[in-house]
């Protein structure tokens, strides 16, 4: 006897766990822990006594019939029926869900206020290249975003695709609906039975993903209950579930209470292949550990062009160079549009208002933004007396600001509300004015009642919710909160130092502070929940409103270990200026600058920007380390790609530039990328690789500049031996002039290194002995080794070395 057992289908269908097709030739995975904790004892084995009499030959169905106390037969007809009915009822689904995609994917707006110009997310998906991670391990780039299904590195059941705010996680999401609806040609999605995309600020007190379905992504009318949806999505071969925003998720903290916690941890839904998109702050506190990481880097010059000449410009040369030349001459706005939303709405305005617009901070940008949306609808007005009082709601939006405020600020983030709420805070007038312009979305969300209490007719009830446009406007508006309120006299920031958190690398800027005024002033522990890694333009923009609150602002960042870079740009939003802050970046930039794997990305990108004024400004820029986070060397522009993802760009007034590298061995064509990058500045004196393999030699006929201006390329192995680069024929000899390196004593440094930087990753095990015990896997010849190394007292490794295996 061959083939699927119907009842036993049943059986597990009732208590609501996943088996995968059962035969009586094949293992039968059965989850013992489960089932003790969800179903007796004498059913689990009744259950096995049925299976038991199939292997054996015998009917089940004749067996069954002699036990009329089968807890199961009574719903057996129904699911009978409804596995009959299997294909039927998955085709209706999947129609439904494309027909429900469909509306989605068509119906993009670039530029919210203007509705007349609607776009397929296909016509404006622009890919900004992804980096993944698998267990820990190093950041690697990803070429397209089709590979995230595809690429044998990647596979798992289980995906989170992080990026901060406005990099195009929702755009993302939509483009994979995109690709299934329209069964788009070479895409991996075409082989996927079901997908499914939820939007998480939707599910707030949606017990499960099967509800979720049925009340976010089936038309009103649909025939299809949550028990029938999960059957068929049971027992359905591929399923693909996206799950967008996490961050904007209402049911975090619920833990194990919540279905979309459990999918994450892997904990049901396993046989799911899911995708979790959320802002790098808000990454889940625990998820399967074979979760495949991937992040979205932002946009970059290709990307940006590509973008422009996809959707506005085509092939008219003239602007696309305009738009690229004010961006180089602008580091601001170099910075505002490596976000892709910010992008997208600079390039469209620019080409509608028929000029490249510049602008010397991000209020400044987004001010200009939001201005933008209210003259579109202000255009419209014919009436002096409507005009006036839509004029005043432009200008005054205190209520609006608290609302926003308050749901960034509070323990767990509020970013969708009810309708009727926020007109009865905003007044109806004042809401309809910015639901019109766009900075408002109303969505209809339907909500399930469960309470027994209520009528048939009311277990499915409708209401409207409204949000922002998108997160970044809330902070804008928040950001007017914050701003009138810190310029109050009366209110100090007040910064609670945690000497622990000093030493952290990872923890570059730790904002646990509070505003205090009043103890009885419900806003008194207003900085408490609101760190820049999540909220950093409400930062931004707050100092770039008010120049008191911005004053009070820098001096809380800088009160934190690593907040001075990402201080000083606060600084700036103030002014719009250099003067002002010039003094402070010339402090800056005579130590040490240091990028380091571990900094945020709001760090590096803040440490960056810094230094690119400094470049433009004349500044000298004494000193840059890179401690292993040097991604490669991109040729096209010369700049240096961090595993962050962040570019350094050429800098003119760099003095010496080290890059560190533990376990690495640079290649001559790395090797080269570095250097031509070096030669962009017009100060530098040494260059210095530490603690990697270089080449053997290097080709320098391209580096005659380097030679006229006697830089002088250092390579550090960290036990005592140096060598500097002949820049006339490319060989290393040592720094002390004494002579060429030899092929053999090549050799033997690259030996000593290798095992060198094993032995700076272990500790020592006898320190008094001097001796270290090292356990390393020989690539080369992929054999372990397990020596113990006689460290000398003058600090190379040239001593003894004792295979002890």
């Amino acid at each position: 006897m061959s083939g699927e057992i119907p009842y036993v289908r049943s059986f597990f269908f009732i208590y609501e766990n996943y088996f995968e097709t059962l035969s009586i030739q094949q293992h039968i995975p059965v989850d013992i822990n489960y089932f003790h904790t969800t179903v007796s004892s004498s059913v689990i084995e009744l259950l096995f006594n049925i299976l038991g009499r199939c292997l054996k030959g015998n009917t089940p169905q004749t067996e069954v019939e002699k036990d009329a106390n089968l807890p199961m037969l009574s719903v057996q007809s129904r699911n009978n029926q409804l596995y009959g009915n299997l294909h039927k009822g998955k085709d209706a689904l999947v129609m439904q869900l494309k027909s429900k995609y469909a509306d989605l994917t068509a119906a993009v707006y670039p530029v919210p206020y203007l509705r007349e110009k609607i776009y397929s997310v296909n016509d404006v998906f622009v890919e900004s290249g992804f980096d993944f991670q698998i267990r820990g391990g190093s950041w690697k780039t990803l070429d397209t975003y089709d590979k995230i299904f595809s690429d044998p590195r990647l596979i798992s059941s289980r995906r989170i695709i992080e990026g901060e705010a406005g990099y195009g996680k929702s755009t993302l999401s939509l483009k994979f609906a995109y690709d299934w609806c329209n069964n788009v040609e070479g895409s991996p999605l075409n082989r996927k039975e079901i997908f499914i995309l939820l939007q998480l600020r939707q599910l707030g007190g949606v017990k499960s993903i099967f509800d979720a379905i049925k009340q976010c992504l089936l038309p009103k009318d649909t025939q299809f209950t949550s028990p029938e949806i999960e059957g068929i999505l049971r027992e359905s071969k591929s399923v693909v579930v996206v799950l967008d925003g996490y961050d904007e998720y209402p049911d975090q903290e619920k833990g194990k209470d919540s279905f979309v916690i459990n999918i994450i941890n892997k904990e049901i839904m396993q046989q799911f292949e899911v995708i979790l998109t959320t802002r790098s702050a808000y990454l889940p506190k625990n998820y399967s550990p074979g979760t495949a990481m991937l992040r979205l880097k932002g946009f970059d010059d290709k990307a940006r062009e590509l973008y422009l000449r996809k959707v506005l410009v085509g092939d008219d040369n003239n602007t696309v160079d305009k738009v690229k030349e004010k961006m180089r001459e602008n580091p601001f706005l170099e910075d505002i549009c490596q976000v892709p939303l910010f992008y997208v709405l600079f390039a469209h305005l620019s080409t509608m208002e028929g000029t490249v617009l510049k602008f010397n901070s991000v209020t400044v940008f987004f001010r200009h933004i939001i201005s933008c949306f209210h003259s579109h609808g202000k255009n419209k007005i014919t009436d002096p007396v409507e005009k006036t009082t839509f004029e005043s709601y432009e200008r005054t939006h205190h209520a609006l600001d608290e609302i926003a405020f308050e749901g960034l600020s509070g323990e767990s983030q509020q970013l969708i509300w009810e309708k009727d709420f926020i007109c009865k805070k905003l007044g109806y007038e004042f809401y309809k004015q910015y639901i019109n312009i766009g900075v408002l979305v109303e969505e209809e969300v339907r909500h399930i009642q469960d309470d027994p209490s209520h009528y048939s007719s009311q277990h499915i009830q409708y209401r409207q919710e409204v949000r922002f446009y998108h997160k970044l406007f809330c902070e804008w508006y928040a950001a007017h909160f914050l701003a009138n309120y810190a310029a109050k006299p009366e209110v100090t920031l007040d910064p609670r130092n945690d000497d622990d958190d000093t030493n952290n690398p990872g923890n570059d800027i730790e904002l646990e502070g509070s505003i205090q005024k009043n103890p009885h002033d419900k806003y008194e522990n207003v900085l408490e929940n609101l760190h820049p890694a999540d909220v950093q333009y409400l930062y931004r923009f707050a100092c770039g409103l008010n120049a008191t609150a911005a004053e009070k602002i820098y001096q809380y960042v800088t009160s934190k270990y690593g907040g001075d870079k990402f201080a000083i740009l606060c600084l700036v939003e103030q002014t719009g200026k250099l003067d002002q802050i010039k003094p402070m970046i010339e402090k800056l930039c005579a130590s040490t600058v240091m990028f380091h794997r571990e900094h945020s990305m709001l760090l590096q990108r803040s440490t960056i920007q810094i230094l690119e004024i400094a470049s433009l400004q004349q500044i000298p820029i004494a000193h840059l380390w890179l401690c292993n986070c040097l991604k490669e060397v991109n040729n096209a522009d010369r700049s240096l790609l961090l595993t962050s993802g962040v570019k350094i760009r050429q800098l003119h007034t760099l003095s010496a530039l080290d890059i560190r590298e533990n376990d690495r061995e640079m290649t001559e064509k790395e090797t080269v990328g570095i250097i031509k990058y070096c030669i962009q500045s017009r100060e530098l004196i040494t260059l210095k690789f530490k603690y990697c393999l270089m080449p053997w030699s290097i080709d320098t006929e391209k580096f005659n500049v380097f030679q006229e201006k006697k830089v002088t390329v250092l390579w550090d192995t960290g036990f005592a031996s140096s060598f500097k680069l002949n820049l006339e024929n490319g060989s290393w000899q040592r720094e002390d002039d004494s002579g060429p390196l030899t092929q053999q004593e090549y050799d033997e440094e690259v030996r000593y290194v290798m095992l060198g930087l094993i032995v700076l990753q272990m500790h020592f095990e006898d320190p008094k002995a001097n001796t270290v015990r090292v356990t390393a896997l020989c690539a080369p010849l992929n054999t372990m080794i397990i020596e113990t190394v006689n460290l000398p007292r003058q600090g190379n490794l040239l001593g003894e070395y004792e295979n002890s295996s």
